[in-house]
């Protein structure tokens, strides 16, 4: 019941957050906790009308189960706080079970396709212009040629092999992007070293922004990679007059990507 409007919220409102996203390189916060209440909501009023508390208990669980994983992500650094939020909304729109019961965890599996795969090109992108990421890569690239290509050909012969025997070309294509992930990895390394630092004036630091150097005289390092606090920031504004901030992979679009890819398949 009402599974074209809970479609309808997550694809429309991660669309949203997404375009924002790349505009702003913030998520719509508000807008994400509407999408997550809404959830709860249509649930819950199904719940009642069947008589029934799996709908609810079903949503919210997706969400909780979607909650920790976003925490383990932002806690290691991979993901943005507005990423887990939106994550969040989703499952909690499209919980398990919702049309067949592979689409949520089929969904989730594809957020982490989209997103190495959305991740790479939009670095790419990004970083065209920046010698020091392609010299890096290049060099990284050379030292490890023999390696690569030996694990490369593996893959190739292999899954080759496999879908020349069960006559399925989804075998090659998952052999030719396993041959291709050394250098991938190569290249995501080169940009996580070079690519997306930048040195700003310390007048236009701002809330959420993600500190690219040690600043010990005010208590932040970079090793803990998260959005600054308003006081952090104001302890910054005390004793430096530049610092250098990190950028990341805007990662709104991967989820309504994943989404679209999900329905697709």
């Amino acid at each position: 019941m009402f599974e074209a409007v809970k479609l309808a919220v997550a694809l429309g409102g991660s669309t949203a957050c997404a375009l924002y996203d790349l505009k702003t390189s913030d998520m719509l916060d508000a807008l994400a906790i509407g999408m997550i209440i809404f959830g709860l909501g249509i649930h819950a009023y199904e719940s009642f009308l069947l008589g029934d508390p799996l709908p609810f208990l079903l949503s919210a669980g997706t969400g909780l189960l979607f909650l920790t994983f976003g925490l383990l992500m932002y806690y290691t650094g991979s993901w943005g706080g507005g990423d887990g939020e939106l994550l969040v909304a989703i499952g909690v729109l499209l919980p398990v079970g919702f049309l067949t019961p592979l689409f949520t965890p089929l969904f989730f599996l594809n957020v982490f396709l989209v997103g190495g795969i959305y991740s790479l090109v939009y670095s790419a992108v990004v970083t065209r212009k920046n010698p020091r990421v392609w010299r890096e890569f290049g060099a990284s690239v050379r030292r490890n040629r023999g390696k690569d290509l030996f694990t490369a050909s593996v893959f190739l012969t292999a899954f080759g092999l496999a879908s020349f025997v069960l006559e399925s070309p989804l075998f090659l294509a998952v052999g030719i992007l396993l041959a291709l992930s050394p250098f991938a990895i190569r290249f995501a390394r080169a940009v996580e070293a070079y690519g997306f630092y930048r040195r700003i004036p310390v007048s236009r630091l701002k809330k959420g922004d993600v500190i690219g150097e040690d600043v010990p005289e005010a208590g932040v390092f970079k090793k803990y990679i998260k959005g600054l606090t308003e006081e952090e920031v104001s302890r910054l504004k005390r004793v430096r007059k530049f610092v250098t901030v990190r950028d990341g992979v805007r990662y709104g679009p991967v989820f309504p990507l994943a989404l679209l890819l999900t329905l697709l398949l």
